[in-house]
């Protein structure tokens, strides 16, 4: 039961600051996401769902970025970071969209609660703008 209760207060904590956190920077940057994305979906973020971050916020998920490169050899060199993205779930979930010529990767990285992480989608994808 305390296991529980102290779970559900550090889920509530973690989207609080993710809250926090995503309207300062958007209040704060003057700062634009590159060129090749689409800030159309750009809204307030959706309990559970997805949240665009701002790509030049690179504080907001450097370590997440640094793991995911030391971890995967499917990034090309050179590849462009274009979109990221983050959700609340038992940790993190970050979704990265990385391209390099005509071609885009999508790589999402769950951070759990106990800050390891864990690649759990990395794709190629044909159409970046359904993500």
């Amino acid at each position: 039961m305390n296991k529980t209760l102290l779970i559900l207060v550090l889920l509530g904590l973690l989207f609080t600051l993710t809250l926090s956190v995503h309207h300062d920077s958007e209040s704060n940057s003057g700062a634009s996401v590159s060129d090749d994305s689409d800030d159309s979906d750009a809204n307030e973020p959706i309990m559970g769902g997805w949240s665009r971050v701002n790509v030049d916020d690179v504080k907001a998920y450097k370590d997440v970025l640094d793991y995911l490169q030391s971890q995967t050899n499917d990034l090309p060199q050179g590849s462009k970071l274009i979109k990221v993205s983050r959700q609340v779930v038992a940790g993190i979930n970050y979704k990265f969209l990385f391209k390099q010529g005509e071609t885009y990767r999508e790589v999402v990285v769950w951070k759990q609660l106990d800050g390891k992480f864990e690649v759990t989608s990395n794709l190629q994808v044909t159409n970046p703008q359904e993500i």
